[in-house]
């Protein structure tokens, strides 16, 4: 969330320094320096307001089961298990966790193995209605 806000605050500040620029460069003399400078405060506050609120809409829908993408990983070594618990610890991301498919079972897993790398095409076809 600070990554996105951080983000907005830089590229409203490109814009700010380019209408200045624009404005100098063209003689403009109906918009103030003032103007500028308070479309751009306000340009941060909505946007970041409007990006909160998205964001507070987003996980009241995953909260419910809405508006979510199913997961199935492929491969259950060191990246996958990794992979897992990031997705596992991050609900906001929006994915649903399936299953793992890996050429053995490991323990981790809980019951989640659902079959070989092999077997890979069976798996999504007996399983269509999940992806």
């Amino acid at each position: 969330m600070t990554f996105e806000i951080i983000a907005l605050i830089k590229n409203v500040t490109v814009i700010l320094i380019s209408s200045i620029i624009i404005l100098f460069l063209l003689k403009e003399g109906r918009l103030s320096r003032y103007f500028v400078v308070l479309f751009s405060l306000l340009n941060i506050i909505l946007l970041g307001v409007e990006k909160i609120a998205f964001r507070k809409y987003l996980n009241f829908l995953r909260k419910r089961g809405r508006n979510l993408r199913t997961l199935l990983i492929v491969g259950a070594g060191e990246v996958g298990k990794n992979f897992y618990e990031l997705i596992k610890h991050s609900s906001h991301f929006g994915y649903q966790m399936v299953g793992f498919v890996d050429d053995s079972i490991k323990p981790f897993l809980n019951g989640q193995f659902l079959g070989k790398i092999d077997e890979l095409d069976n798996i999504l076809n007996n399983n269509s209605r999940l992806f």
